[in-house]
């Protein structure tokens, strides 16, 4: 990627991803992180701290991971303005570093479903 293209990908990641890299951190350790989410999406939020926390230049992979992190808080934003404050949506976009103005954290534990560990298995006609 072009260092000019990932400039502008890391401005829009900046803006995107509004939680600080300690506060990412600390949400990572938080038991309600567990309620949205696949457990890899969880596990990538020691990365998104410490790309939010980088001071230097950006290697493709980053741009890259950056990019993604964009796409899809702008996409899960999307669903908390048309459907409110759900509390899968704002831990979701927690778990993706953004904390969406005027939602309140999610109360403890989870809905009544499961935290999702994986993604589901997709048969061969799928």
């Amino acid at each position: 990627m072009a260092r000019k293209a990932c400039a502008v990908v890391r401005k829009e990641f900046n803006r995107s991803v509004n939680m600080s890299p300690d506060a990412i951190r600390k949400w990572a350790k938080d038991p309600r992180a567990k309620c949205a989410s696949f457990e890899s999406t969880r596990k990538r939020l020691p990365k998104l701290a410490a790309l939010k926390a980088k001071k230097g230049e950006w290697t493709e992979a980053d741009c890259n991971y950056a990019r993604r992190v964009v796409n899809f808080n702008t996409r899960m934003q999307g669903n908390v303005k048309t459907h409110g404050c759900r509390v899968r949506n704002v831990t979701s976009l927690l778990n993706w570093g953004r904390k969406p103005p005027g939602c309140k954290l999610p109360p403890a534990g989870c809905s009544t479903r499961k935290p999702r560990t994986a993604a589901p298995k997709r048969g061969a006609g799928d």
